[in-house]
């Protein structure tokens, strides 16, 4: 067997001739053909291993796609793995958990309505001593509960809103990224919420100071009897302060902070003696102190005595109903202290702890990835690398088959090489012509032996035709080839930013690098600062200055609207202002900055500055409006319950005979408080009250003033009087303390800012004159630490696939056009020769008889190739095949056209990746038709104003219903500027489906957050209002009691009102009806109770139909029904819809997409069959007669040899 191979192999012999020929080989010939043979065997087998390791060896990008990946599978895929969620938006609340645990006290018994009524002493409680406990008992618990109630509301709301926001994920995050993302907004959530109460509850303090409230309780401004020649009998306010530990006086007039003794005294303070300081103590309570009101002394006093059984026992024996009460337990595990001040617990949101869980596999099973898209470089496989092995071996065999015979002839004659006459250059060309001409025209590569002229003539022309069909085959392909591009995929270790920079200005739409880091705060690479006011800087707002304007001369009366009496106090507020604000501002952009920023891969600059710049302007925005929504609600809310300040706002007169005691409403010129809490009037210097009715204007201080509440008259003021020095030194020689020559005060300066701006517009800038941002990209580059960068590209093919895969057609492609052309030939010389009907069915029968090995071969080799080909043919249309595709800068049309056939793989990348949403969204809101009715205008309030004391009432309500209106629509649209102002970022065009339910998921959450603020702000003014006891002009919850007998500088004493069984003392929300409405403690808290039945009643509200009562008919359509109550309608902002319209075409105009990609699997690619059966052919032509060959060969020697044994 080995020897017949071996001979075989010897004497192998691929280019002999054919036996159809009529050529003959000699010996030298033969043995030519032979080396031939040899050398061909080794140069193609040497070929085709090169090939084959180079194929083999070789990286190639290959993009694999996976239809509904589990989470397993997820979690194997590479970074750049792009898997499409099928629902982009999932809140929150579906795959995050938040749990709070609140301070013991919050559920103790001192926070119980009995606690609260067991410490109130109904009439008496304003006859203790201004020190004692007692006076304040009930109201500084009902501040603790009330500051639990608060906690515990904003805590649940906030979570809820929380849990109602949206993770907007087109494609799905990693675990790792979600948790870091979720655990960043987790932080900055809890940050935030504490932030935010703890700047509103110091601002409404502050403001509450500022304006002079007064509180019903006799506390740090004592109501005193005072006469007067002129007025006889009149109660006046003595601000008296806060007597420290160390016997000095905290004034409250200028700060709420101040802190004083407290205890239990064993007699009740005579009003004559109300300032004697030879007090008794039955009992110091430990970790309680005396402050200006009462939510002050709660904020500023601890819980130590409520930890001690006996404390509280002993504290017990002196209320006035004697009842069992349960100390706080002592937990070491609590991350409060035993003495810390309920204000260090507050500032906490009374949170001990929190819980939070974050489940990836909810995310994921929310998320539902569609189809995960990767690519990945990797080596070719076995499947490949054959398939280019066989589509080159044809060509190759072609081509080796024509070239080697040419060498090994042409090195034969070099080395047999005979002498040759000299023949000239010219005479050379001439015959080299010739004989190219005659080789032109003899070429026949279809000769077959015997052939006629006839035949020969027809063999020559599809010879020529077989060249011309075979060039311009290959023509098409070289070009073809040349032209045609695929996706390559490249790796980038450490690359710099510059790098980087270069990478995606080229390959922006193909370019992934991870960060090491993918979590960093703001501060690493932001810098953010505000440039104030420089009022806030200027000597106006020092303390210098603000003694420099007190004045304290006990010999001297002014009156109110004198610089003098009131300057210091206008001024201490601009302070306020310029310190909250300063305040607000340093603490929200702590915490922005420690805001985590997640970026999983590093983001283009663009991208990046459009993102942080948006992110910069939606704070700005949001504290801004926080820091104003506070200031507006409680000036209107102070207005609207119309409470009382010291001396600006009201008269109260005392009328001896009838021991009635009025509170009158304060006029300036021919405005009114009690109507408009607006009122105003310029600061004077005025004679002394000494010379008084006859006050004489000594000198005028232009447009700055004072009214009804300080601080809406400073709102009105401007501070161009003090940007001239010459009019301050001039004001000077009026002031208590003159400084004259030593005047150093300086001016402002009127080249940095106007000097008529009212103060109102600069701190609807939050006392901010500019803002200065820096964004380091990098910084942050440097931070996420890229270790590597992917990118794709489409790039030409190279020389060498270009070279492979024509030599790998050419053999199919020779094969295909002969045997086309050969078929031809053989049916022309039938139809020369005539059909033959007998002859035709000779050759159908000829076709199935194997006479010889020659016959054999050829009959197996035809169906060995039929059967793989057929193989071939169906394996490679039926695998499926990914097709990606690029169109650049697509049309609506285009786009539109390719969503609706490619809208799972379709990416378009936007050349404008950030857009203001005013762009393209128009968002209307419709407000409840109360507030469009005759309920807020100003005929229905003076009338309501100028009847009985009830509609007086009433009239205070539908004032503070006209604010809410007002309020809500400004806070809505300020908002909703807000909003539409804010970036749309988004790198990929959105189709308008996604497009919609995006902004539909912005605008849902816009709508259920949107109130959130407003409401948690109205609750802490109702919750501080209540506990401080203020007292209203309209004296609907506390009045003066009038004893018997009157003395000069008695104190005035106060009582609570009761409505029924409920005592305004202890609940701000007692109530009884009235004509169809209700009347109660607070206008405020009346209105929110008040449902709309009479509001749609005409005769409840005009039986006269002057005032119109709102129309039924609109009942059908409205979200709010007649039973509902005002505070319902204020909770959703009186908000009745939203109307929202989005222009896709404006939006995409503003995208304006570079670029669209889509990819889609051919499952039955009929051309890549096709191409394939081609490109292997030939290759196969010669495998499949190998085959046979060998196979004939082996069975003929098997059967030579059982012959021979037969016969031995």
């Amino acid at each position: 067997m080995i020897s017949a191979v071996k001979s075989y192999f010897v004497n192998l012999n691929i280019f002999e001739p054919s036996p159809d020929s009529n050529e003959r080989e000699d010996d030298q010939q033969r043995r030519l053909n032979i080396i031939s043979t040899r050398i061909y065997l080794v140069v193609l087998l040497l070929i085709l291993f090169l090939f084959g390791l180079y194929t083999k060896l070789n990286f190639a990008t290959s993009i694999i796609t996976i239809e509904y990946p589990t989470e397993d599978q997820f979690e194997k895929l590479p970074q750049d793995a792009r898997c499409h969620c099928s629902h982009i938006s999932i809140s929150y609340g579906d795959f995050v958990s938040l749990q709070t645990t609140i301070h013991q006290v919050c559920v103790s018994d001192f926070v119980s309505d009995r606690w609260i009524n067991a410490l109130f002493f109904g009439l008496n409680t304003s006859f203790f001593d201004i020190y004692d406990f007692r006076i304040t008992a009930s109201s500084q618990f009902e501040a603790l509960a009330g500051f639990c109630r608060l906690s515990q509301a904003n805590i649940l709301q906030s979570i809820s809103s929380f849990y109602k926001n949206k993770l907007i994920t087109p494609q799905i995050l990693s675990k790792k990224t979600l948790e870091a993302q979720v655990e960043g907004l987790i932080k900055q959530f809890q940050l935030t919420i504490s932030n935010n109460f703890n700047n509103q509850l110091k601002l409404v303090r502050e403001m509450t100071m500022a304006n002079q409230l007064k509180t019903a309780l006799p506390i740090s401004m004592i109501p005193a009897y005072y006469y007067d020649d002129y007025y006889g009998y009149f109660v006046f306010m003595i601000n008296i302060g806060i007597e420290k530990s160390d016997g000095s006086i905290c004034a409250c007039e200028f700060t709420p902070d101040c802190i004083g003794t407290s205890g239990i005294y064993k007699e009740l303070a005579p009003s004559s003696l109300y300032f004697d300081t030879n007090k008794e103590v039955a009992m110091t309570i430990s970790g309680l102190v005396g402050s200006c009101l009462p939510v002050d002394i709660a904020l500023f006093s601890t819980l130590e005595c409520f930890y001690n059984q006996s404390c509280i026992d002993k504290l017990v024996s002196f209320l006035p109903k004697i009842e069992t009460f349960k100390a706080l337990k002592v937990d070491n595990q609590s991350r409060f202290e035993l003495n810390a001040t309920i204000k260090s617990i507050v500032n906490q949101l009374m949170i001990e702890n929190w819980k939070k869980n974050i489940t990836y596999e909810k995310y994921y099973k929310q998320c539902a990835p569609i189809s995960c898209i990767y690519s990945i470089l990797k080596r070719p496989n076995f499947k490949y690398t054959s398939i280019r092995l066989i589509s080159l071996l044809s060509g190759l065999t072609v081509v080796l088959g024509i070239i080697i015979p040419i060498i090994i002839k042409f090195s034969n004659r070099l080395k047999n090489r005979q002498p040759t006459p000299h023949i000239s250059l010219n005479n050379r060309i001439h015959q080299l012509k010739i004989q190219i001409k005659i080789l032109i025209i003899e070429l026949n590569i279809f000769k077959h032996y015997p052939s006629t002229d006839r035949q020969i003539h027809y063999q020559r022309i599809a010879t020529r035709l077989y060249i011309i069909f075979l060039l311009i085959s290959l023509t098409i392909l070289s070009i073809y080839l040349s032209l045609n591009t695929e996706i390559q995929k490249k790796i980038l270790l450490n690359p710099t930013e510059n790098q980087y920079i270069q990478l995606q200005e080229i390959y922006s739409d193909n370019l992934l690098c991870p960060c090491t880091n993918i979590s960093m705060n703001y501060s690493t690479f932001i810098t953010i600062q505000p440039y104030y006011h420089q009022l806030c800087s200027s000597d106006l707002i020092s303390l210098k200055w603000l003694d420099y304007t007190k004045f304290n001369d006990p010999n001297i009366d002014l009156v109110s609207t004198d610089y003098r009496a009131s300057a210091s106090t206008q001024f201490r507020l601009l302070k306020i202002l310029c310190e909250q604000a300063e305040q607000i501002i340093t603490n929200s952009l702590n915490i922005f900055l420690q805001t985590d920023f997640i970026s999983s891969k590093v983001i283009s600059i663009q991208l990046f500055e459009s993102q942080i710049n948006s992110s910069i302007q939606e704070w700005q925005s949001y504290i801004t409006n926080r820091f104003l929504l506070t200031i507006e609600l409680f000036q209107s809310i102070s207005q609207g319950n119309l409470l009382m300040n010291g001396k600006l706002n009201t008269n109260i007169t005392t009328n001896y005979i009838s021991r009635e005691t009025k509170i009158l409403p304060k006029t300036y010129g021919n405005c009114t408080c009690g109507i408009s809490q607006s009122c105003s009037t310029s600061l004077r210097i005025y004679s002394n009250m000494d010379e008084y009715p006859q006050i004489i204007e000594l000198y005028h201080i232009s447009n700055f003033f004072i009214g009804c509440f300080p601080f809406e008259a400073l709102l009105a003021s401007t501070l161009e009087f003090f940007y001239n020095k010459s009019q301050m030194i001039i004001l000077d020689r009026y002031m208590q303390f003159p400084m004259k020559r030593l005047f150093n005060f300086s001016s402002l300066d009127s080249t940095r800012n106007i000097p008529n701006e009212i103060i109102n517009s600069i701190i609807k800038r939050i006392m901010v004159d500019s803002w200065l941002s820096r964004i380091s990209f990098s910084s942050y580059y440097y931070i996420c630490a890229p270790l590597s960068c992917v990118y794709e590209y489409s790039s030409r093919n190279d020389i060498l696939f270009i070279v492979t895969s024509i030599v790998g057609l050419f053999g199919g492609l020779s094969l295909g056009i002969k045997l086309f052309l050969l078929i031809t030939l053989r049916f022309i010389y039938k139809i020369m020769n005539g059909v033959n009907r007998i002859a035709l069915l000779q050759s159908i029968k000829n076709i199935c008889i194997c006479q010889n090995e020659h016959q054999i071969i050829n009959r197996l080799h035809f169906l060995l190739i039929i059967i793989v080909f057929c193989i071939v043919y169906s394996f490679s249309v039926l695998t499926p095949q990914t097709i990606t595709i690029n169109t650049k800068k697509p049309s609506l049309d285009l786009y539109e056209d390719l969503l609706k056939h490619y809208s799972n793989t379709l990416q378009c990348s936007c050349s404008q990746i950030s857009m203001k949403h005013e762009v393209f969204l128009t968002i209307k809101p419709y407000f409840h038709q109360i507030c469009s009715s005759d309920f807020i205008n100003s005929d229905w309030m003076e009338y309501l104003y100028n009847n009985n004391n009830d509609q007086y009432s009433f009239y205070a309500q539908f004032q503070l219903l006209a604010s809410f209106c007002q309020l809500s629509q400004q806070t809505v649209n300020n908002a909703l500027s807000q909003l539409i102002k804010t970036n749309f970022i988004n790198d990929q065009l959105l189709s308008s489906k996604v497009l919609n339910g995006r902004i539909k998921i912005i605008i849902d959450e816009f709508q259920l957050t949107l109130p959130d603020n407003f409401l948690n702000i109205l609750s802490l003014i109702r919750e501080t209002i209540s506990a401080n006891k203020f007292m209203s002009v309209l004296s609907t919850n506390w009045i003066f009691f009038t004893p018997s007998q009157i003395n000069y500088l008695w104190t005035a004493h106060t009582i609570p009102i009761n409505y029924g069984e409920c005592n305004c003392g202890l609940s701000s929300k007692c109530i009884q009806s009235s004509k169809g409405m209700l009347i109660g403690c607070y206008p405020l808290e009346t209105l929110l109770q008040m449902d709309l039945n009479c509001f749609y009643d005409q005769q409840c509200i005009d039986s006269n139909k002057t005032f119109q009562a709102l129309n039924v008919s609109y009942l059908q359509i409205s979200h709010f029904n007649s039973n509902n109550t005002i505070e319902s309608l204020i909770n959703k902002l009186m908000i009745e819809e939203f109307y929202q319209n989005i222009s896709y075409e404006k939006y995409f105009d503003q995208c304006a997409p570079s670029s669209c990609t889509y990819s889609y699997i051919d499952q039955t690619n009929i051309i890549q069959g096709l191409t394939n059966i081609i490109s292997l052919y030939g290759g196969l032509m010669v495998i499949c007669r190998v085959i046979v060959v060998t196979i004939v060969k082996i069975f003929r020697h098997q059967k030579e040899r059982r012959i021979i044994s037969i016969i031995n």
